[in-house]
């Protein structure tokens, strides 16, 4: 496992943090120092920002474009396929009518997996309606 940012770029930013501290009001060290400090750490941050970045825009998802046969197996595949189903319906929402849509609660979701077979198929009509709607 990697370590989410340059340990190299921190302790250079706390050694030319303490260097310039302890230089007081020698200009002659304290200034380059600072700069040093001061450039590292923002290097620090913009590492930290950019792996971030590719961290969230690689979380896989499910194919919007699904093939039939997977929607048809995740409907029998018990649990683990209704939550696929949920989070599709979800993404498709976010992605659609209403992008401001809250993140649903374990709670909430665990609410709609422990459904009857019928209410979850109902559960899933109205929920395309209601995308059907809004498009």
């Amino acid at each position: 496992m990697r370590a989410p940012f340059g340990w190299e770029l921190l302790a250079l930013s706390i050694g030319a943090t303490a260097i310039t501290i302890w230089a007081d009001s020698n200009d002659i060290i304290a200034i380059p120092a600072a700069v040093v400090a001061v450039a590292s750490a923002s290097l620090l941050f913009a590492e930290v920002a950019l792996r971030n970045s590719q961290a969230q825009s690689s979380v896989p998802g499910w194919n919007p474009r699904a093939q039939p046969a997977e929607v048809r197996a995740a409907f029998t595949s018990g649990r683990l396929g209704r939550e696929k189903l949920v989070t599709f319906l979800d993404r498709l929402e976010l992605a659609g009518p209403t992008p401001e849509a809250r993140v649903r609660t374990p709670d909430a979701l665990d609410e709609i997996l422990e459904m009857s077979r019928e209410k979850f198929r109902e559960y899933v009509r109205s929920r395309l309606d209601h995308l059907e709607a809004g498009t």
